[in-house]
């Protein structure tokens, strides 16, 4: 729980990195997810460098848990609007027809935001990435 709180604090690069030293679990610990919600990119390498795996969906849902639903860490990075993450892990292979625990793609997600500025450059990314599959 520890890292996954740290992955969602601006600047909790070192921290993430002082964590996994000392023997954090990175497996099923939701701190992908959440760096990935709250568009922390620089945690988001870190992590996947590290060897987070990048379409994890963690036995419970990480952090805030009031409006999304546990999913990757792509479904929490369109959730969250994170253009970046989102650019970043659908260039690093993130799976995008996963289904969230709600039985949801990252389009069907995007798709109800439809209109707001930041989610049209993700349907945008969605579709330039699907068109390649």
């Amino acid at each position: 729980y520890t890292l996954s709180l740290a992955a969602n604090a601006n600047n909790s690069v070192d921290t993430l990195d002082l964590l996994l030293s000392r023997g954090a679990q990175l497996e099923d610990s939701g701190a992908l997810q959440n760096a990935a919600l709250y568009d922390r990119l620089l945690s988001v390498k870190l992590l996947l460098n590290r060897g987070a795996k990048i379409d994890e969906i963690p036995a419970t849902n990480p952090g805030d848990e009031r409006d999304c639903d546990n999913g990757t860490a792509l479904h929490r990075a369109v959730y969250g609007s994170a253009v970046d993450v989102v650019e970043f892990l659908l260039g690093k292979g993130a799976d995008m027809r996963i289904l969230d625990q709600m039985g949801r793609t990252v389009m069907a997600i995007a798709e109800r935001r439809k209109g707001e500025e930041k989610m049209e450059k993700i349907i945008k990314l969605l579709m330039d990435a699907e068109a390649k599959l």
